[in-house]
This record gives structure tokens, sequence and C-alpha cells, in this order.
């Protein structure tokens, strides 16, 4: 296993992630992500949102992880989390896995048709834990696994696979408290860990966002 890109949102505010994120332009909202102190934050709450990450060429086979800087009880579905074989510009294709205080989901969204393909309440998600996501592909299908701080809770196969794309972050409406300290992404080849892929371009903070949320 390979880190292939991170990023600690360490930075001044600003109303977008960054040069090495790209927003999925076709969601509701198509801000994506908010830099606000030192954490990444939904560009708008109860709307849903993603980015990719852009600075690696990701295999087929990867792994995407978040680690969660506030949470809250809004329900099983709600949240921000971790992205596998995203799509880029406005089209909304991905797997995505989302984790609060009530629970977690993982689904498979293709050209904006989301399906639910696993949740529960029995993990649930505060400010520290991680969540990950991997898949990686089995013949005609793909695997997946979800984890909580480095421990399997959740495991199974998809038989309509999203083939190919990239690692990221996404945010599923209604969480009021969804920011997020830390991500990174990677491959299975044997190998170290590389070097974060530094941000360097500020950007204004964006009027009308939520200084609130963190």
């Amino acid at each position: 296993m390979s880190i292939l890109a991170s990023d600690n949102f360490t930075r001044a505010n600003a109303s977008d992630l960054g040069t090495n994120w790209d927003e999925c332009t076709g969601e509701t909202e198509s801000g994506g992500f908010n830099i606000d102190a030192n954490t990444a934050i939904p560009a708008l709450i109860n709307s849903d949102s993603s980015e990719t990450n852009n600075s690696v060429s990701w295999p087929n086979d990867q792994y995407s992880q978040v680690t969660h800087s506030t949470t809250t009880a809004n329900g099983v579905g709600a949240g921000s989390g971790p992205t596998c074989r995203a799509a880029t510009g406005g089209t909304r294709t991905y797997y995505r896995l989302v984790g609060n205080a009530s629970g977690y989901e993982f689904g498979r969204k293709v050209a904006a048709a989301y399906t639910a393909l696993s949740s529960g309440t029995g993990t649930t998600f505060t400010s520290g834990d991680t969540l990950y996501l991997e898949v990686k592909t089995n013949g005609a299908n793909a695997d997946w696994i979800c984890k909580k701080n480095g421990t399997s809770f959740d495991s199974g196969t998809d038989t309509s696979p999203i083939a190919s794309g990239r690692a990221g972050i996404c945010f599923s409406s209604s969480s009021t408290e969804a920011s997020l300290s830390a991500w990174e992404g990677g491959d299975f080849a044997a190998g170290g860990a590389a070097a974060r892929v530094p941000q360097s371009r500020p950007f204004p903070y964006k009027p009308g966002s939520p200084p609130g949320l963190r």
C-alpha cells in the first residue's frame, strides 16, 4: 500500500481547496469545499458536494481516507467522507462513504443517480476518527471495504461497478457539522508513502459561506 497524495488543509481561509483539487460542478452545490480554520468544510450545507484530487494519475484500484474534525447526529446518510473512482467535471459519478455521529452509509452514484449499497448505526464517528474506503477490481465486479480507525467494519462486492476515476472527498447534505482535518489517498502497490503534495495558491474567502461550520 502506498500513499499517492494527501492534504492536511492547513492554510488560510479560502473559497477553494487549491490547485490540487477539482470541484464537481454538476453537484447541487458546485462550489465543493472551502478552507476554514485549517479544515475543509462544505461550501454550502443542505446541498451535496464533492471534489477530486488531481495531483496524480489515479489507478483503478485505490483507497481514500478522511479524518473527521467535527460530526453531528444528523441521521444515517448525512455528513462528509471519502470518494473513490470519481469522475471529473460536472459528471456526478463515484463511490462515496459518509459517516457521522448517527452512523454511516456507503453507496454508488452514476450520472447523479444514487444507489445506497450498505449502511448502519453500529459504527459512528466523532472528532479525530478516520473513515476509509477502498475499491478493487474483482473480475467484472468491484470489491469494497470500509474502515474506521484502521479496522474494517463493512465490506462487499458491487456487481454494477464504476470502472475508474479519482480519489477525493464528498459531503451528503443536511449535516450541520461535517468538517475534515485531513485526507489521503493511495494504491496497493508495495513501497513507502509519498510526500504530501503542497498547497500554495491562496484564494479569497467566499462571501456567504457558513463561517460557523467547523
